[in-house]
C-alpha cells in the first residue's frame, strides 16, 4: 500500500515554506515597534516594508494556485471513491448468500412470511392487498416469483374482509381472488371470512364472481374462520365442505339467532370454536355427533335456552375429546341419566357465578380427562367441583382468588389432596397464603398432597398486601419435594421444573449473607427454574418463552454489575 502523502505536494511545501522563512528574515528591526504604534515608517522602510508585501503576495498566489490544484484533485478522488463504492456494492450483491440459498430454504422463509404455518394468527389480513405476502414476495425478483409460484401451499390461505371491497371494481377482485386460487392448485385452504355489519353484505348479488369461486374452492377448505352474519353464511348453502376440519365463529355484535344448516353435512368436521364476546350466536346445525373438539365460549353462560341447547349438543358429542366451556347461573342442572364423555382428555371451565362448576359438573362423567383447567369465580367463596375420577389427571390449571373467604385456601388444599396423579400444575392465585406452601409441603405427619409433582408453574401469580409466608415456607416446600437421605417419606416423583417469574430470586441473590441463597441455588441443581415475564409485565405469558436458571442467573449478574 502507498504513502498516503503525495511527493510534489510534499516538495512544493517544503519550497514555499522556506520562501516565507526568507521573507521573514528581511523584516526591519522597527517592524514590531511600527505596528504596535501609529507613527508611520520612514520611506527608506516604506520601500523596503513594500517589496517585502509583494512577496508575500506572490506566495500567496501560488499556494491559492496550488490549493486550486488540490480541490481538484480531491473532487476527482471523491467521485472516484463513489465509483468504487458503487462498483463494490454490486460485488458484494452478486455475492450475498440469500443468492446461495438453496430453493428449499428459501420456500420455508417464505412460508415464515405467510399465515399457512399458522393460520390463526392473523386471520383478519385480506389476500387481496398486493402488499402482503405471498404478492410482494413473487414482486422481488424472477427467482423469487419462480420459487414462490412453484409452492401452492403458499397461496394456500385466503382471507377476505368484504367490508373493504365497497369502492373495489368487482371484475377486478375476482380476476385477482381466481389468480390466487389458481396458484394455491388443489392443496388445502384456510379460509377467513369477515364483514363488520349484521346486514349481511356477503352474497352472490352484491360479489357474484368472488362467492362464485368460494364456492368452488369450497371442498378445498381445512379451516374456516367466518366474522359473519348469519344470513351471509348461508350464501355458501350449496357449497360442498369435503375437507371441513375446523370451524371457528365469531359472532357480529347484533347478530340475529336463526338456524345456520351450511355445515350440517361436512363429512370431516371435527373442531368447533365460538368465540368468546358475549354476542348472540346462531343456531348452527353441524354433524355434533362426529366432534372431538368443542370450544363454546358464551354458548353455556349466555340465557338459560342457550345453556339448555348447549347441554343437549354436548350430550350427542360421544367422541368429544376436548371442551372448554364457560357456565353462568343461567346453566341448569342437566337431567338425568348423567352426561358420559369417555373419550374428553382435556376439560377447561370459565366459572362467571360462583359455585356453578361444583353444582353442575357432578352431572357429567369423564373417566379419561388429563388435564383439568379451572377458572373461578372471584366474586364469592370457591367450591371446587367433585371430580368422577380424579386419579386420571395428570394436568391441572387453577385461577383462582383465595382471599374472598377466610376457607377458601383450605378449600384449594382439599382438592388438591384428591388430584393424587397430577405432574403439571400451574396456578394463578395468590402466593402470600402461607398455608398453601405449608399444604404443599411433604411431611411425614399427613398425607402428601400432589406426591407424583413433576413441573410447578406460578409464574402469573401474584402476593398480596398482607402476605403472611416467609423465604422458609416457600424453600421448605421446595426441599420437601426432592429426594434425599433424610427426606420425610419417599415420593413417587421429585419435582423436576419450576416456572417462576423474571426477579423471583432477586432478592435472595442480593442477600449473600443469609443461606437463602445457598438453599435456593442446591434447589436449582435438581430442581430447573424457567424465568418467564410475570403476569404484570406481560399479559401474553402464554406465548412467551422462558429461560433457564443459568442464563437468569448471568443476566441477574450482569444487571448488577451494572
Amino acid at each position: 500500500m502507498s504513502d498516503s502523502t503525495c511527493p510534489s505536494c510534499s516538495n512544493i511545501a517544503e519550497i514555499l515554506e522556506h520562501r516565507l522563512d526568507e521573507i521573514d528574515a528581511v523584516r526591519m528591526p522597527r517592524f514590531e515597534e511600527l505596528i504596535n504604534q501609529n507613527s508611520p515608517p520612514l520611506d527608506i522602510e516604506a520601500v523596503q516594508y513594500s517589496s517585502v508585501a509583494d512577496s508575500f503576495a506572490d506566495v500567496m498566489r501560488d499556494i491559492d494556485a496550488k490549493v486550486m490544484e488540490l480541490e481538484d484533485a480531491f473532487e476527482r478522488l471523491t467521485e472516484l471513491r463513489r465509483r468504487a463504492a458503487r462498483q463494490h456494492a454490486l460485488a458484494k450483491r452478486v455475492m450475498h448468500p440469500i443468492k446461495a440459498l438453496p430453493s428449499d430454504i428459501l420456500v420455508e422463509i417464505f412460508l415464515h412470511c405467510t399465515n399457512v404455518l399458522d393460520p390463526c394468527v392473523c386471520f383478519f389480513e385480506d389476500v387481496l392487498h398486493p402488499g402482503i405476502s405471498p404478492w410482494n414476495l413473487s414482486h422481488v425478483c424472477r427467482r423469487w416469483r419462480d420459487v414462490s409460484l412453484a409452492v401452492p401451499r403458499l397461496w394456500s390461505f385466503v382471507g377476505l374482509d368484504f367490508s373493504t371491497y365497497a369502492g373495489v371494481s368487482q371484475q377486478q377482485g375476482t380476476y385477482k381472488l381466481a389468480m390466487y386460487l389458481q396458484r394455491s392448485s388443489h392443496c388445502a385452504l384456510y379460509v377467513s371470512l369477515s364483514e363488520d355489519t349484521v346486514e349481511g353484505i356477503v352474497n352472490s348479488e352484491a360479489h357474484p364472481g368472488m362467492i362464485g369461486l368460494l364456492e368452488l374452492s369450497a371442498p378445498r377448505w381445512r379451516t374456516l374462520r367466518a366474522t359473519l352474519a348469519p344470513q351471509s353464511l348461508q350464501a355458501f348453502s350449496g357449497a360442498t365442505f369435503a375437507r371441513l376440519h375446523k370451524l371457528f365463529y365469531d359472532p357480529i355484535p347484533g347478530t340475529r339467532h336463526m338456524d345456520v344448516a351450511v355445515f350440517a353435512h361436512a363429512p370431516m368436521l371435527e373442531e368447533f370454536v365460538l368465540a368468546e364476546n358475549g354476542n348472540l350466536v346462531p343456531n348452527f346445525i353441524l354433524p355434533w355427533a362426529q366432534m372431538k373438539h368443542y370450544y363454546s365460549g358464551d354458548a353455556l353462560a349466555t340465557g338459560t335456552g342457550l345453556a339448555t341447547r348447549g347441554v343437549a349438543l354436548i350430550r350427542r358429542m360421544c367422541d368429544l375429546e376436548t371442551l372448554c366451556v364457560a357456565l353462568s347461573d343461567a346453566m341448569r342442572n342437566p337431567a338425568d341419566p348423567p352426561i358420559v364423555l369417555s373419550s374428553l382428555k382435556h376439560l377447561s371451565i370459565d366459572e362467571r357465578d360462583g359455585g356453578v362448576t361444583a353444582r353442575v359438573l357432578p352431572y357429567f362423567h369423564f373417566p379419561s380427562v388429563r388435564h383439568l383447567g379451572l377458572r373461578l369465580s372471584d366474586k364469592s367463596q370457591l367450591f371446587f367441583p367433585a371430580l368422577s375420577n380424579p386419579d386420571s389427571l395428570t394436568s391441572l390449571e387453577l385461577e383462582c382468588d383465595i382471599n374472598v373467604h377466610p376457607d377458601d385456601a383450605t378449600s384449594l388444599l382439599q382438592f388438591l389432596s384428591l388430584t393424587r396423579n397430577v405432574e403439571r400444575l400451574r396456578l394463578r392465585i395468590n402466593l402470600g397464603k402461607r398455608e398453601v406452601w405449608i399444604g404443599l409441603t411433604i411431611t411425614s405427619e399427613r398425607d402428601s398432597i400432589l406426591p407424583c409433582l413433576r413441573v410447578l408453574d406460578i409464574h402469573e401469580c401474584y402476593w398480596s398486601e398482607d402476605e403472611d409466608v416467609t423465604d422458609n415456607d416457600i424453600l421448605g416446600m421446595l426441599e420437601s419435594r426432592i429426594h434425599s437421605e433424610d427426606a420425610a417419606r419417599p415420593l413417587p416423583r421429585e419435582l423436576q421444573e419450576i416456572h417462576v417469574y423474571v426477579g423471583w430470586d432477586s432478592d435472595w441473590r442480593k442477600d449473600t449473607l443469609t443461606d437463602r441463597l445457598r438453599r435456593w441455588e442446591k434447589i436449582c441443581q435438581t430442581v430447573k427454574p424457567f424465568y418467564f415475564p410475570g403476569q404484570l409485565e406481560n399479559d401474553d405469558t402464554s406465548a412467551s418463552e422462558g429461560i433457564s436458571g443459568s442464563e437468569a442467573a448471568s443476566s441477574d449478574s450482569d444487571s448488577d454489575s451494572d
